[in-house]
């Protein structure tokens, strides 16, 4: 499976950012909680990270995965599996 972070307008990749902004420590128990948007079987878009707090993802961070998810398509005109 190939992994990529997803890259908005500006050049920004709100994964990779909020990855760089853990410390080792912490990294080290994200990666039990990172989750993926699959893409086509075969590729894996690291949209965004935050830490949660509950056992209850937020819903602003669902609907900021959607968003992503949505212009991630249009970028590259391709569908995500469901």
């Amino acid at each position: 499976m190939q992994v990529v972070f997803y890259m908005n307008e500006k050049g920004e990749e709100p994964a990779r950012d909020f990855l760089d902004s853990l410390d080792v420590k912490m990294r080290a128990k994200m990666t039990r909680t990172i989750k993926l948007l699959e893409v086509n079987g075969n590729k894996a878009v690291l949209t965004h990270g935050f830490i949660k707090k509950t056992n209850k993802t937020p819903p602003s961070e669902i609907e900021r995965a959607i968003q992503y998810r949505d212009e991630y398509m249009k970028q590259f005109n391709t569908k995500a599996d469901k």
